[in-house]
């Protein structure tokens, strides 16, 4: 039998059998390919930065952000604050190669410029017993492509991780941070925070940043597109005055414990608007229940269909087989609705709770602050459409209602 060995998959968590001496595995479960390199430490680059993109995300704001982001999921159990905890929350600094190159593209393409023909149409008509062409003026689309050419120039600023692996998805997050917030590196930007080595060589990374800077060059190209509609793009750049710098990139990852499953939060330092995690647990009992919200929909959709098709004679009656399959659906969408805000007025009074007890850890505060929070700490009034109690009497009666409706509408319109 061949040794395995067991690693855990970086993008979901799974636990993995990898045959010994294998540098890449794809899970089996989530699909994402992730590198079994780890470097050690005579594999560690020694580099010292020459940028950095500065942190504008402090441990406050993170700490929010994560729990706004749990408490947001509309299908996250209502104890997920309560039953959940934070593991871990950190902020640090992970290396790239930022790359600054002068571009010169020369360019070819072929611009459309659209304009409306007008035609005349010959159509037949019947008018009793006779048949008849009648003029009609028609108008279509007609593009006139024109051949076009330039020159266009610019600056590529653009950078690519260079630490530890990381799974591709938070590599791409990172290589997205805006390069020209990038600043000369000092130490006192980076005090404070924990720093990630080098494990990339710049020639390992060389064509990911080249491949960026094309694009900046694309971008700079199409900008001088003219009329209606472009094709054709080709464009050959050489670059002038391009130089390396070793640098860091602010990153804020944190886990989250719920049950026995650890889920993972990374976002920007820069800008926390950049963010990924994993899929957060969900409550497959509310899911169910909107579902079942939707069988008085289903039952007036098939009684709809039968009715359509014995009244396929007569279709300026339908408008009042329509009516209750209407208010069906209606029926469904504000039952969904009201589970969905109940369950998240649930989630943000857990979550109120916890504010106001950090709140009085604090040194000082506003009243009005610690007002503001103690009302929305209070727990919401469960709505009638939201209680699970009443499922059966509303589906049952909504359902019996409605179908009656429209076997009544039938019978009336065949009288």
């Amino acid at each position: 039998m061949e040794e395995t060995n067991q690693v855990q998959c970086q993008a979901c968590g799974a636990t993995i059998a990898v045959v010994p001496g294998v540098s890449t595995y794809v899970c089996e479960y989530c699909g994402s390919e992730v590198n079994l390199f780890q470097p050690t430490v005579a594999e560690i680059i020694p580099l010292e930065p020459e940028k950095i993109i500065c942190f504008n995300v402090d441990k406050n704001k993170f700490h929010a952000f994560l729990l706004d982001k749990i408490v947001s999921d509309p299908f996250a159990p209502d104890d997920i604050l309560e039953s959940g905890t934070l593991e871990e929350e950190k902020l640090k600094f992970v290396p790239c190669y930022f790359f600054q190159g002068q571009f010169r593209a020369h360019w070819t393409a072929s611009f459309g410029y659209d304009r409306q023909v007008r035609e005349t149409v010959y159509v037949t008509r019947v008018e009793g017993n006779r048949r008849r062409s009648v003029p009609e003026t028609h108008y279509r689309t007609v593009t006139d492509w024109r051949p076009a050419s330039g020159v266009a120039a610019g600056v590529a600023l653009v950078h690519a991780y260079a630490g530890p692996p990381l799974p591709t998805q938070i590599q791409d997050m990172l290589n997205a941070i805006p390069s020209d917030a990038s600043v000369r590196y000092a130490k006192g930007y980076a005090a404070g925070f924990s720093l990630d080595p080098f494990a990339l060589k710049q020639a390992e990374v060389e064509s990911l940043i080249l491949k960026q800077a094309r694009a900046v060059a694309r971008r700079e190209v199409q900008s001088h597109a003219q009329g209606d509609r472009q094709r054709d793009w080709r464009f050959n750049e050489t670059w002038e005055k391009t130089e390396y710098a070793p640098g860091l990139l602010p990153l804020c990852a944190a886990t989250f414990k719920y049950g026995e499953t650890l889920y993972r939060f990374w976002a920007s330092g820069e800008n926390i608007a950049l963010n990924l995690n994993d899929p957060l647990p969900k409550d497959k009992s509310r899911r169910r229940r909107i579902r079942l919200g939707c069988v008085p929909a289903l039952l007036c959709a098939v009684a709809f269909s039968a009715c359509y098709i014995l009244l396929a004679r007569e279709p300026h009656l339908y408008s009042m087989v329509v009516v209750p399959t209407v208010a069906a659906l209606v029926f469904a969408a504000l039952r969904r609705s009201s589970i969905l805000k109940y369950s998240r007025r649930v989630r943000e009074a857990t979550l109120a709770r916890r504010q106001i007890e950090d709140l009085s850890n604090a040194d000082n505060y506003e009243a009005k602050d610690l007002d503001a929070l103690e009302k929305k700490a209070q727990k919401p009034s469960l709505p009638a459409l939201a209680n699970h109690a009443y499922d059966a009497l509303f589906v049952s009666l909504s359902s019996l209602v409605l179908v009656g409706l429209v076997v009544l509408a039938f019978f009336i319109l065949r009288l």
